[in-house]
């Protein structure tokens, strides 16, 4: 494995990843998990971590104004470099606002959820006042302010 800066923010998501999901040792993947100030990738490929990143990229981040274009950039760049390589077939996102997407969505615990879902999910909160929100999907007032910043993250 190639040990990138940034690694160590992600091997406790590596290994909640890989306690927490039924991963198929033959398939690759893509962690995502997007938090407040950071966000952290980490490539899988036949039950094995690959590649490991974190980057200055979060919802509480982007709220305030405070990711940099220079750090998209870096993020695009790594994400197009090693997902070229390793090919990744299926995403597995982890954090309170990827969760709360996918209970949103109506999907079961651990099942998955397409990126069309996904991405249709997103533009109907787009829609949406953060008092509506909270009004309607009963999303907590700090949930209903993060939780579309995060989910544009992936």
């Amino acid at each position: 494995m190639d040990h990138s800066h940034g690694e160590e923010e992600a091997d406790p998501i590596f290994e909640s990843v890989c306690l927490a999901s039924r991963i198929d040792p033959v398939e690759s993947y893509v962690s995502i998990d997007v938090g407040g100030g950071s966000t952290e990738i980490t490539l899988l490929r036949n039950g094995e971590r690959e590649k490991s990143q974190s980057f200055k990229l979060g919802y509480l981040r982007s709220l305030h104004g405070q990711q940099t274009e220079k750090e998209w950039t870096r993020f695009s760049s790594w994400v197009e470099k090693y997902a070229a390589q390793i090919q990744p077939r299926h995403a597995i996102g982890t954090g309170g606002n990827i969760n709360k997407m996918h209970k949103i969505c109506g999907e079961r615990t651990r099942e998955p959820m397409t990126v069309e879902q996904f991405g249709t999910k997103i533009d109907e909160l787009a829609a949406c006042s953060p008092k509506r929100l909270v009004e309607d999907l009963r999303l907590k007032p700090d949930r209903a302010d993060v939780i579309l910043p995060a989910s544009e993250i992936c």
